[in-house]
């Protein structure tokens, strides 16, 4: 933002940095493989892939979607988002009600910063 002149395009990042993601995953084939026995994947590689996939890439998500994702936006950004500029839920658009001020807002800076790092993590 330093430097950088507003533009109604920011508008759409600024909803972003507002809105909750979420994984979505459904295991029921990996479930099924499973107690049919993986071993009908002849592909060892493959089969060892799909196994640390869903044993331990997938809970990791899941803790980081919840701990990360939610909680930093909803203890971070909303409560900024919701002061600081107009947000329209259904389009998840978001116009600053003072973008020069926002430059400078350290509050509003540091929420930012600190969503990306918990974004980032992992």
């Amino acid at each position: 933002m330093e430097g950088r002149p507003y533009r109604p395009a920011l508008d759409a990042y600024f909803g972003r940095v507002a809105s909750v993601t979420g994984f979505f995953h459904n295991p029921a084939a990996y479930e099924y493989l499973r107690s049919s026995g993986l071993g009908v994947i002849s592909n060892d590689a493959l089969r060892q892939h799909i196994v640390r996939y869903y044993d331990y890439e997938v809970p990791g998500l899941l803790v980081i979607e919840e701990y990360y994702v939610h909680d930093g936006s909803q203890d971070f950004m909303q409560p900024q988002v919701m002061a600081k500029f107009d947000y329209d839920v259904s389009s998840e658009v978001a116009v600053p009600r003072n973008y020069a001020s926002l430059r400078t807002d350290h509050e509003f800076l540091n929420a930012l910063r600190t969503v990306a790092i918990l974004l980032t993590r992992r």
